[in-house]
């Protein structure tokens, strides 16, 4: 459980918000009635779920996660993709 709440939920409620903000309104099919408060919600919920899977649980999603991130770094440098495009 720990693994989906920082991969899926977690990333998207902040994904959302960064789309938002770099994105025109115009190019965005959507729309969020009160803007960042419902994904300020879910990322306050998503987060306190986190909390209380524990330590150990916490500590383990967290190292695969960072670890996916090193290996997609190192492959990126390999075959020069974002962010490593030249």
């Amino acid at each position: 459980m720990a693994m989906r709440i920082l991969v899926q939920f977690l990333d998207q409620a902040v994904g959302v918000m960064l789309l938002r903000r770099r994105w025109p309104s115009e190019r965005l099919p959507f729309k969020m009635w009160l803007f960042s408060l419902p994904a300020l919600l879910a990322l306050v919920t998503w987060g306190t779920i986190f909390y209380s899977t524990g330590t150990a649980f916490m500590t383990a999603g967290s190292s695969v996660v960072a670890v996916g991130i090193v290996v997609y770094l190192i492959r990126s440098r390999i075959i020069h993709e974002w962010p490593f495009e030249q």
